[in-house]
């Protein structure tokens, strides 16, 4: 037993002192094969994209996933309601198909035009009782306040929906 005590302290104790094989880091055995070597900048990874055969070091994944021709994007086109995703690699061809695209643009355009003309009705309804001046009973000037406020409200959403066009 006590001759084995030497191996067992330099190949088999996981308390015994080691360092990363990729970036040199010390610690005990256990931590960092079981722990650190799972995230170690310095290791090199292959990219978690199907398809991609790219190895990379850890720590530059984030970067090389921005990139990488095998990431699923979604279509630039998305805000206009196209809920096509693929790889960016064919995203340039989909994304060349005009027709559709414009379409979809045009569509908002009418809907936030629409909204618009709606969102107008409505302020004018609400500024055709004009505001008397402050005699009046608690509860008209409660109203009165509502009142402005939806007007407010109201055409916030306007200027905000005007500037989306």
């Amino acid at each position: 037993m006590r001759k084995d005590l030497p191996k067992h302290m330099e190949e088999e104790c996981p308390n015994r002192d080691y360092q990363c094989e990729h970036c040199g880091k010390e610690g005990k055995y256990a931590y960092i094969t079981l722990s650190h070597d799972k995230k170690c900048p310095k290791k090199v990874i292959n990219c978690s994209n199907t398809d991609c055969q790219d190895a990379i070091q850890h720590h530059r994944l984030k970067r090389h996933l921005e990139g990488c021709a095998h990431t699923e994007i979604p279509c630039k086109y998305v805000k206009l309601g196209c809920q096509m995703q693929m790889k960016r690699r064919d995203m340039p061809a989909h994304e060349v198909d005009g027709n559709y695209h414009i379409i979809m643009a045009l569509d908002s355009v009418v809907k936030l035009l629409e909204e618009n003309v709606d969102l107008i009705n409505k302020v004018q309804k609400l500024t055709q009782h004009p505001i008397t001046d402050s005699s009046d009973s608690d509860d008209e000037s409660e109203d009165k306040s509502e009142a402005e406020e939806s007007v407010l409200s109201l055409l916030q959403r306007l200027k905000r929906t005007s500037r989306s066009l």
